[in-house]
């Protein structure tokens, strides 16, 4: 029985880890101009400030940098693999907590489509988000706290409003929106909520019938730009 329990969590290690370097490896494919750039910015960072030490002990000399190069390019050529590795795993270890929220049963319920921001990207974290259409309106979810309750999401109705203030107003007031570089409401959701399969459909059917009720115009999309 002991034998048979050392071999189970034996191979569910093994296979936890084929499917890490299974993700990470899609992860890479997927992102793979983003890591090439910071790899090359790291290089150009780092590169330069090897000289330092050979400056202040030899000065400018030109022969001194020449045998310097190949040992500074190494150097920041391996400090830019280990930066870029790292961000590679904090971007990996940031999806994998927000695919963990968005499979319970609240999104789940939702038909709505998974997304990925953030690609191709130096300076921007790859992240995910959800996009679909709730009663002729379409919304956009977006996790901005996920690691534990309560977890924070913005909810962005896809609206035309820009020739509206009377309506922002009323759905600042009425519907906790916020305004800032675009119209969202922030919802802080618990476990509970996230576990039950009407909360979130049945918030964003009343967000779609108060639109309604206002005479807001959708923004002109289809399911099919979606994907």
């Amino acid at each position: 029985m002991k034998k048979n329990s050392i071999y189970n969590r034996l191979v569910q290690f093994l296979s936890d880890q084929y499917r890490l370097v299974v993700d990470v490896w899609r992860l890479i494919v997927m992102d793979w101009p983003s890591l090439i750039k910071g790899y090359a910015l790291g290089v150009v960072i780092v590169f330069p400030l090897t000289f330092v030490p050979t400056l202040i002990k030899h000065g400018f000399k030109g022969y001194q940098f020449l045998v310097q190069a190949p040992y500074s390019f190494a150097f920041s050529s391996f400090i830019a693999v280990i930066s870029v590795f790292a961000a590679l795993l904090h971007n990996y270890n940031k999806l994998v907590d927000q695919q963990r929220v968005f499979k319970t049963p609240a999104f789940e319920a939702l038909p709505f489509e998974g997304m990925v921001s953030g690609l191709n990207s130096v300076i921007e974290d790859i992240s995910t988000f959800v996009m679909g259409e709730i009663d002729g309106y379409f919304y956009r979810i977006e996790l901005i706290s996920f690691i534990k309750a309560p977890y924070v999401i913005t909810v962005v109705p896809l609206i035309a409003v820009d020739n509206h203030p009377e309506v922002v107003k009323i759905l600042i007031h009425q519907e906790k929106f916020i305004l800032e570089r675009y119209l969202y409401q922030s919802l802080k959701l618990t476990h509970e909520q996230l576990n039950n399969t009407n909360y979130l459909i049945s918030h964003l059917k009343h967000l779609s019938k108060r639109l309604s009720a206002l005479d807001v115009a959708p923004l002109q999309l289809s399911s099919q730009s979606l994907k």
